[in-house]
């Protein structure tokens, strides 16, 4: 049986990765800063650190040595993570893990990158070779830093590698305060939202679904950035009417209300062949379903059933 290490495993996309490798027959060593609520099960044993102490980086790794290593562990406080200076922690700490990780005869490794990283602006779907990367954030621009290095330094040390570049994803676990979660919670308390015209295009792609896609990545043998997304363009018009619509409160959503955002991108969509494609993947569920899944799990949690 092959041992994974995944970092961020007790995180909103972490603990659905989890239960994807696990459901695949992997024995998986996950890290997380600390216990949050996500339980032990077969095939997982869990270690609690900071993975910014290079120290006890090193101590688990000369403990674990896995053959595998799916890294998400990042800075992700919504609306704070874009340019905060813990960015280049993460950096530096990721170059040190995957450093230990080659050294004590690690293999293949996968590790989660970001939209971000595109340069936007453009209505075409962005594509992981010939759509520029200029990112305009700090978060972006270290994501793309380790990418670069890490496809610079993984053949000579013998490292398969694939960069995960993710989209929008929503689902069970989100932060409350994103888009389709707050959504979904003001309008099942009968709030009223008021929208500018939303007309941005966005990828959405569901949790579970992202995981899967993850680790289908992680087994194959494919190598370099793969956009993870559905390939499916919504705008943000879109997703919301469907939400109320669902939840029967199309009454309580008024758009073209406020001012658009400045500075937001018109489009930001995937080009996903590689995924489909090399990866051999794709979503088996459209993302409007998911969404509606998604209300049906937040009304669960909101009535305090989990």
């Amino acid at each position: 049986m092959t041992s994974v290490l995944l970092t961020g495993a007790g995180g909103f996309l972490g603990r659905h990765v989890l239960a994807a490798l696990v459901g695949r027959g992997y024995l998986v060593h996950a890290v997380r800063r600390e216990k949050n609520g996500v339980g032990d099960g077969h095939g997982v044993t869990w270690h609690e650190l900071d993975l910014l102490d290079q120290g006890a980086v090193k101590t688990l790794m000369e403990v674990v040595r896995p053959s595998g290593l799916i890294h998400l562990a990042w800075d992700a406080r919504h609306g704070i993570y874009w340019n905060s200076p813990t960015n280049l922690q993460w950096l530096a700490a990721s170059l040190v893990l995957l450093d230990d990780f080659s050294r004590l005869g690690g293999k293949r490794a996968v590790v989660a990158g970001s939209c971000a990283e595109y340069q936007m602006g453009s209505l075409d779907p962005l594509d992981e070779f010939t759509s520029a990367l200029i990112p305009d954030s700090l978060y972006g621009v270290s994501k793309n830093a380790l990418r670069d290095v890490m496809s610079k330094w993984a053949p000579d040390a013998g490292i398969s590698w694939a960069w995960a570049r993710f989209f929008n994803v929503f689902g069970p676990h989100e932060k409350a305060n994103r888009l389709v979660p707050k959504v979904i919670r003001t309008l099942e308390q009968g709030s009223v939202l008021n929208f500018d015209s939303g007309s941005s295009l966005r990828d959405f792609l569901h949790v579970s679904d992202a995981a899967d896609a993850l680790v289908s990545l992680f087994d194959s043998a494919v190598q370099g950035p793969v956009n993870i997304a559905s390939g499916e363009a919504f705008s943000v018009r879109d997703v919301v009417s469907a939400l109320a619509a669902y939840l029967r409160a199309e009454k309580c959503v008024s758009f073209d209300v406020i001012p658009d955002q400045v500075g937001q991108p018109v489009s930001v969509l995937a080009r996903i062949a590689r995924l489909r494609d090399e990866v051999g993947w794709h979503a088996r569920v459209g993302s409007i379903d998911r969404m509606r899944e998604t209300c049906d799990w937040w009304r669960s949690v909101d009535h305090g059933s989990k």
